[in-house]
């Protein structure tokens, strides 16, 4: 049994080693997964955390990311049959099975890909096993995107140590594990940032939930100690920024669920592209562009804080009905959103979330930089402000916090500056999930703990 390794890592993570024990181990389900004669491509990919940006990246914000110390370990080995067959290791939510099989004419058919549709449709059927989308999803967008033909079957195992629904892209960082380990596996010579791409696809046409590229560029491309900088128009890497030596960030889990696939972030990020679609109308009407200029260059995050407020944010309405707007603007250019004609929207403040984020981001990164210098906790601490303010208009604006995410803010910035907590917000798309926490590197462990124990203690959780 052999594993493809980087040989320029002298030390494999502990993560790494202890699924290669299991793949060794006689008793292991695994050894019935795997055969021994094969070469099993074995890939780590980590979690990421928020920064700064957030669900700004659907309008081409500038967003802030980390990765996480916990990640996805994913085994995969091609068969001798024409089966799909997946093996989670650490699935043990109620109505849930660890086992996955199909036949590969379920995603690709003679060397062609089923289409977006069959498949998701296919994944819906059998509720037990739709977390096996986010794996075997990567076989037809890979097909149909690249040419990989995939003429035989497939085994795959994971281990995960990102947690599920808390905002900090398990599933991203599955669909990416998929991806990168299927790439070296065939030998399809895909390159990072278009693993990234594809893996976006299957979260967007195969399970259905309207993310931005954000998380999927995080997973592939991020490293360790450095924030990821993207601009996300759709989605280009711009820098990576290095964590001031004494700071540190982490992330503090709500233990409340979040969703990309409710109805509450759906109907913010519809209400956003509303708002873009009324602001191009007006400009039209004005004659300022003609109809076939694209302002902006097609981003709400473009638009500066200054002409915003000054030229269009009173002109937006405070909520309009998706029927309503329908009869006056059209479709909105969103790809993986549409608007409800039965559901009223809140346009004007989820119009102006992105606006001001953008801003926001550019100021937070500028602060990282001059810590970074002059090591320095003031510009932490004015970064840790733009952090807060970030939260409070997810909060107000986009309608998607938590009033557990919102405690475990406050309780940050009521231990604040003087305990070297300097700034904290809401991390990812939808309510719930986890807030990240800027604060002192020697203090951070100490003061977690003092929020930890005084958010169980208000909440139980």
């Amino acid at each position: 049994m052999q594993f493809a390794r980087d040989s320029s890592r002298k030390q494999l993570p502990d993560d790494v080693l202890e699924f290669e024990r299991l793949l060794r181990d006689e008793s292991s389900l695994l050894q019935t997964l795997f055969n021994k004669s094969s070469d099993i491509v074995v890939v780590r990919v980590p979690g990421r955390l928020d920064v700064m940006g957030g669900i700004a990246d659907y309008s081409g914000s500038l967003v802030c990311e980390g990765t996480l110390q916990q990640a996805v370990v994913l085994g995969i080995q091609a068969r001798d049959d024409a089966n799909v067959v997946i093996h989670s290791l650490d699935l043990s939510e109620d109505g849930t099975s660890p086992e996955f099989q199909a036949p590969l004419d379920a995603f690709v058919s003679n060397g062609r890909a089923r289409s977006y549709e069959d498949v998701q449709a296919f994944f819906r059927k059998d509720s037990s096993t739709a977390w096996a989308g986010y794996i075997a999803g990567a076989l037809p967008v890979l097909c149909r995107e690249t040419g990989a033909p995939f003429t035989g079957g497939i085994s795959i195992a994971l281990r995960s140590q990102v947690p599920l629904g808390e905002g900090v892209s398990s599933s991203a960082a599955i669909e990416v594990a998929t991806m990168h380990a299927a790439n070296i596996l065939f030998g399809l010579s895909v390159g990072d940032e278009e693993i990234a791409r594809l893996a976006q696809l299957v979260e967007n046409k195969i399970v259905g939930a309207p993310c931005g590229a954000m998380d999927q560029i995080v997973t592939m491309l991020g490293r360790t100690g450095q924030l990821l900088l993207i601009k996300c128009q759709p989605g280009t890497v711009v820098d990576q920024v290095r964590l001031p030596a004494h700071c540190s960030v982490v992330g503090i889990s709500s233990g409340v669920k979040h969703s990309v696939a409710g109805p509450k972030y759906t109907d913010a990020r519809a209400a956003a592209f509303m708002g873009h679609k009324i602001i191009l109308t007006l400009l039209r009407q004005r004659g300022a562009v003609t109809q076939q200029e694209t302002p902006f260059n097609g981003y709400l995050a473009n638009i500066s804080p200054d002409r915003f407020a000054a030229e269009f944010e009173q002109e937006l309405p405070t909520e309009i009905t998706g029927k309503d707007f329908i009869r006056a603007y059209g479709d909105i250019r969103d790809t993986v959103t549409s608007v409800d004609p039965d559901r009223t929207y809140e346009v004007r403040s989820r119009t102006s979330h992105p606006v001001y984020e953008n801003m926001r981001v550019f100021e937070f990164v500028s602060c990282l930089r001059e810590a970074d210098t002059t090591a320095s906790n003031e510009p932490l601490q004015r970064a840790g402000e733009l952090m807060y303010a970030s939260h409070f208009s997810y909060r107000n604006n986009c309608g998607l916090d938590s009033p557990e995410t919102y405690l475990l803010t406050c309780l940050a910035r009521d231990l604040g500056n003087k305990a070297g907590i300097f700034g904290a917000k809401i991390t990812g798309g939808g309510s719930g999930g986890t807030v990240a926490v800027l604060g002192a590197r020697d203090s951070m462990h100490k003061n977690v703990d003092s929020i930890c124990r005084r958010y169980e203690h208000d909440t139980g959780i």
